[in-house]
């Protein structure tokens, strides 16, 4: 199964219906392109599932209708086990961005939390959910896949939010005050967010 976010909808791309969502079988797999067309045009009114027995070829086919970008990021703790979390574009998000040509995933993600975070040498300790998600950017649709990374980080360093990237805060918040982040976040992070927390 593939799940990929746009807005506060989310499009299921699976091999049998789901109870949670509207569900439509197709049968060739160009037939997405009318739901492809729904998003762009914001008139996707509740998250869907697309039923077709090859999700592999479909989503690939999907894939082709959006400019492909791909990133990697961190949800990072520290020795007090708080999580990081960054303010920007007036909601809170994590730490991620995009891969520089020839980058591997776990490189490109801890030099994004170091960048837009300020702080160095967080370690990778496990590797969380890949989301995907869907947003429009200079007049173009992209569809951004963000490889995500369990990491901890021992150092004690004074947080500094990448604020050419739109990031104004940087904070390190409790666990038991993750429902800050969580109403005040997109559904990409709310997913690696419960995966952990």
């Amino acid at each position: 199964m593939y799940k990929v976010f746009f807005k506060d909808r989310t499009i299921f791309i699976n091999e049998v219906p789901m109870m949670a969502c509207v569900s439509y079988g197709i049968h060739e797999k160009e037939e997405v392109d009318r739901y492809v067309d729904k998003i762009i045009n914001y008139e996707l009114e509740f998250d869907i599932c697309i039923v077709y027995p090859d999700t592999k070829a479909l989503f690939k086919y999907f894939k082709s209708k959006f400019n492909y970008v791909r990133t990697a990021g961190g949800l990072v703790f520290n020795t007090d086990n708080r999580f990081l979390a960054i303010y920007r574009y007036e909601r809170w998000d994590l730490p991620k961005g995009r891969l520089k040509k020839t980058e591997k995933n776990r490189i490109a993600a801890i030099r994004e939390v170091e960048e837009e975070t300020g702080i160095t040498a967080p370690v990778i300790v496990d590797k969380l959910p890949t989301t995907y998600h869907i947003y429009k950017t200079k007049g173009i649709w992209e569809l951004k896949k963000c490889t995500w990374y369990l990491m901890r980080y021992e150092g004690n360093e004074k947080l500094v939010p990448q604020t050419k990237e739109g990031i104004t805060k940087c904070k390190w918040f409790k666990t038991t005050s993750k429902g800050v982040v969580l109403n005040s976040t997109y559904n990409s992070i709310k997913e690696v967010l419960n995966a952990v927390l």
